[in-house]
């Protein structure tokens, strides 16, 4: 059991913070009960409840509240249906508050839930199905002696196959795995092994399961996630207090599960701490959300809550990006020519001063092959392999060897062998042609990789291993995916964001579970997402906006399969 929950009450949007007083306690629980009690905590009367799992923690349908006293209550039961530990708070609504946090303690008598003949399965109360003269039990169970329906032994025969924990497998079953339904959640390699799918939107194909909706790229940025899918279609879900999931008029704050983003094709995307650019098939360039700085592009300061077209109104952008943790952006056009516009205190757009723009503003020479943005500061990958950067250099994040701030590119080194590069919080890394990667700025956290928690003004390698792929936009912390196509995070840990299994902190490349097949990674502030080769996308880390897409708000120590709902193309 989690040792906290959080859930959002409509209609009064108060977020419950339901706790525990003490591990002991958490490591009991198996189901907490969330009840309303109107009146207050001692009244007894009842006028909402229910169960909280492991795997569910969205509380649905609060009635609505009439003005007065209400005792917000939680109460936890274990595997035995006992209820050992309880807590509640006295609300008086209507209330200013966003959230009501309720601590857990020790029950002073612990109750048994159960009563009469029923029984506890994995701390539900269950009645047992009666059957005999007209009533017939389910598929897979036989009426016994007493009345009450007994699960037939794994293996016996069904009408359309063998019976497995009281399930008919539909053609397929292997003594371990069984799973009743149609073929998008039954896959096997023959009619005689099957496992289900993860995802409903899933199919079986020659044995495997295929994603129906193929992610080609992914797009982390602050507590917000998007992909682009094969189809063109943009996909976004997380935090959306400022309209930076580009929904529109009249959507949430937090949207737990990926949601389509209008209509409209896309070609590349990138997200930024609170809003969101991507250039559209047409190579027009769109942003949404924050504008406090002019990170829109737009020509204004006014925040957007759907895409909206930058300024210049061109037709020829290629690429975007987006600062993960900060408020400014840049885009490359087809003439490789780089143009950045939003926030600029620090010199990161690179336009010689410190002053904000609200429209493109074109870098005043060369030509880009790709770009990267920190919080503030830049940097830059050129057609010859050059690695230049810009802005913000109080950790030395811009591997000129000082903690000088520089308002316009400066080439880092004298190496011409750069593929590619990407810029963290107050940290670099870059990844060279032969494989090699490196990282410079900001340590404190162990995102150089190089165990010793010291800053570094100037490149330093990670190990001696070769790479395919680094994305350090998080917040103080890395991903890459190596050349034999495992995953290794480093760095801040905070909430699980590197997928580690704990939330210790990391000074060098530690490995992602077991796979080998990991193509992609990305980062937002402190949660994570990663590729696979048949588009299905695996998060971990902090969810509580929803960042992960699960359809909850609980965080993850490891990967998880996103779903998308089981519709589009």
């Amino acid at each position: 059991m989690c040792a906290a929950l959080s859930c959002d009450t409509p209609p009064r949007n108060l977020r419950w913070q339901i706790s525990f007083g003490s591990d002991e306690l958490s490591a009991r629980a198996t189901v907490v009960e969330a009840r309303i009690l109107e009146g207050g905590c001692d009244s007894g009367a009842v006028v909402f409840t229910t169960d909280i799992t492991r795997d569910t923690g969205a509380i649905d349908g609060v009635p609505e509240l009439r003005p007065g006293a209400y005792g917000y209550s939680g109460r936890a039961r274990d595997g035995d249906c006992k209820i050992f530990a309880n807590g509640c708070v006295e609300v008086q609504l209507p209330t200013e508050a966003s959230e009501v946090e309720i601590v857990m303690g020790a029950a002073e008598d612990e109750q048994d839930l159960c009563s009469g003949a029923q029984t506890c399965e994995g701390g539900v109360c269950v009645t047992p199905t009666l059957c005999g003269d007209d009533v017939m039990c389910p598929m897979c169970s036989t009426c016994g002696e007493d009345g009450q329906c007994i699960v037939d032994a794994d293996g016996s025969e069904c009408a359309s196959g063998r019976c497995y924990e009281g399930n008919c497998c539909e053609g397929c079953w292997d003594g371990a795995q069984c799973a009743a339904g149609t073929s998008n959640d039954v896959c096997g390699a023959n009619g005689d092994s099957c496992v289900r799918c993860a995802c409903e939107s899933s199919t079986c194909v020659d044995g495997s399961c295929t994603p129906t909706m193929v992610v080609s790229q992914l797009g982390l940025g602050g507590f917000t996630s998007c992909a682009i899918l094969e189809s063109g279609q943009l996909w976004c879900w997380g935090a959306n207090e400022e309209g930076q999931l580009g929904l529109g008029n009249g959507s949430p704050n937090t949207v737990n599960v990926p949601t389509q983003v209008g209509t409209d094709l896309w070609l590349d995307h990138s997200q930024g701490e609170d809003n969101g650019c991507a250039v559209r098939q047409d190579n027009t360039l769109w942003c949404w959300g924050n504008n406090e700085d002019g990170q829109l592009g737009v020509g204004d300061t006014t925040a957007r809550n759907a895409p909206t077209a930058e300024a210049s109104g061109a037709t020829d952008w290629v690429q975007v990006e987006a600062a993960t943790t900060g408020n400014h952006a840049c885009g490359i056009r087809s003439d490789n020519s780089l143009h950045c516009w939003g926030g600029n205190n620090r010199g990161q757009l690179g336009v010689g001063d410190t002053a904000d723009r609200n429209v493109p503003t074109a870098l005043s020479a060369g030509t880009w092959s790709q770009v990267s943005l920190g919080d503030e500061h830049s940097c830059g990958v050129r057609p010859d392999g050059t690695l230049w950067c810009w802005g913000s250099n109080e950790d030395g994040q811009l591997g000129q060897g000082d903690v000088v701030d520089l308002n316009a590119p400066t080439q880092v080194g004298t190496d011409t062998n750069w593929g590619s590069v990407s810029a963290g919080f107050a940290h670099t890394c870059g990844l060279r042609t032969d494989g090699t990667l490196w990282c410079w700025g900001d340590n404190n956290s162990g995102a150089l990789g190089t165990d010793d928690r010291i800053d570094h003004m100037s490149p330093v390698q990670v190990g001696a291993d070769t790479w395919r792929l680094v994305v350090s936009t998080g917040n103080r912390y890395n991903c890459a995916v190596r050349s034999d196509g495992t995953l290794w995070c480093w760095g801040r840990n905070f909430r699980g964001a590197l997928g580690t299994g704990d939330m210790a902190d990391r000074g060098a490349p530690t490995q992602v579970g077991a796979s080998t097949d990991w193509a992609g990674v990305d980062l937002g502030r402190d949660h994570t997402c990663g590729l696979k080769p048949n588009g299905t996308i695996e998060c971990f880390g902090r969810n509580f906006f929803g960042s992960l897409g699960t359809g909850d708000f609980n965080d993850r120590l490891g990967p998880q399969v996103l779903c998308f709902p089981n519709a589009g193309s």
